[in-house]
């Protein structure tokens, strides 16, 4: 049995403006995975209800939350190395000895400008509503996926195509929620199980 005190320690936050901080937070509030946020000193900026349900039935509680901790600092250190080659998405992974399962962090820009790491939760996955039918990605859309595929980020996208920054976290956005995935790993291989000649689309 839980002491009930463990549920209103410090680090278990809850932000209410969470999804306003990045596209890719307001797909997991959506669709209810349970993650955690991390600012630069590693403390738990934001930890969602799923997230803190796991962590209060797990007997290691605190070790868990000193281990995500530690891979976030490890993850914001990676991610301010020189990169010779497009880094991956997710960058560390943080085992949970509870159930087997794990947790997979990266580093991201807020739309705020200030760098956070999200530990998402991936035995939770393959639960995501798999859209049956995908809206269609309009001549745009198509431009920006093909750019996505290639490892450009927003401002190289936008540059590529003439358009603000802004406009092109939008379209990302768009993509996103048409695909029903929440990281561009995920939409990149999402984009090309269904559009085979995507890689073309934009020297098209």
């Amino acid at each position: 049995m839980h002491d009930t005190a463990e549920l209103r320690v410090p680090e278990l936050q809850i932000a209410h403006d969470v999804e306003t901080w990045h596209p890719d937070i307001e797909i997991l509030v959506r669709y209810r995975v349970p993650f955690i946020c991390f600012d630069r000193s590693a403390s738990a900026v934001h930890v969602s209800p799923g997230a803190n349900a796991l962590l209060v039935r797990t007997h290691q509680r605190s070790a868990m939350l000193s281990a995500l901790s530690g891979a976030a600092l490890e993850a914001f250190l990676a991610s301010e190395q020189p990169e010779q080659t497009p880094a991956p998405r997710v960058t560390h992974r943080v085992n949970d000895p509870s159930d087997g399962s794990s947790w997979d962090i990266h580093v991201v820009r807020t739309r705020h400008d200030w760098s956070i790491a999200i530990a998402v939760r991936d035995d939770v996955r393959a639960a995501l509503p798999e859209p049956r039918q995908r809206a269609r990605l309009t001549q745009r859309e198509l431009e920006v996926a093909a750019l996505v595929v290639e490892g450009a980020r927003s401002k190289r996208v936008a540059e590529a195509l003439d358009i603000s920054v802004h406009t092109a976290r939008r379209h990302t956005e768009v993509l996103f929620r048409k695909f029903g995935v929440h990281t561009r790993v995920e939409l990149t291989r999402a984009v090309l199980g269904e559009y085979s000649t995507l890689q073309h689309a934009g020297a098209a």
